[in-house]
């Protein structure tokens, strides 16, 4: 599609992406499915260009009265994502791979949202630029923590929540 998308556009788009990764039973092709509903709602309520740009854009007080943020603060009411949060901080810290190493993402606890989102992205760009082992048994907890976190969350702006 070129052009500037509209809500429901993006919408309907999330929703079959959403639908794909609930059918999905391998972990890392059911964050795919999930990252790219996250990733096409954020460009789309962002306006930012750059996946660095909506992460920022997200992360910072442009974004608090954003779709993305309140479809995340209604998850943190579930007992269930408050313990997925958990386990991603666990995971902390979240390494970088590839040419540049990164910091790595602390996550204190899941109540810290910038953290938390940039353990997701963390894991997505490891995932993405080839920084993630099928085998390594951590990278595959990393993937499913943050693939049960960005279901709910996807899940409740497919449900427009």
């Amino acid at each position: 599609m070129a052009g500037k998308m509209n809500e429901p556009e993006i919408r309907r788009l999330v929703v079959e992406w959403h639908q794909r990764s609930r059918r999905e039973r391998d972990p890392t092709s059911k964050f795919v499915f999930l990252w790219f509903c996250f990733n096409a709602w954020l460009a789309f309520e962002s306006e930012r260009d750059t996946d660095r740009e909506m992460i920022d854009w997200l992360k910072g007080p442009d974004a608090l009265k954003s779709r993305t943020r309140a479809s995340f603060v209604e998850a943190t009411a579930s007992s269930t994502f408050q313990d997925h949060l958990n386990a991603l901080a666990a995971l902390s810290p979240i390494e970088g791979s590839g040419r540049r190493r990164k910091t790595p993402v602390l996550i204190a606890s899941g109540d810290d949202f910038g953290a938390v989102v940039e353990g997701i992205y963390r894991i997505r760009c490891n995932l993405f630029h080839g920084g993630t082992s099928l085998g390594d048994v951590r990278d595959q907890k990393s993937v499913i923590v943050a693939s049960r976190i960005l279901e709910k969350w996807v899940g409740n702006l497919v449900a427009g929540r």
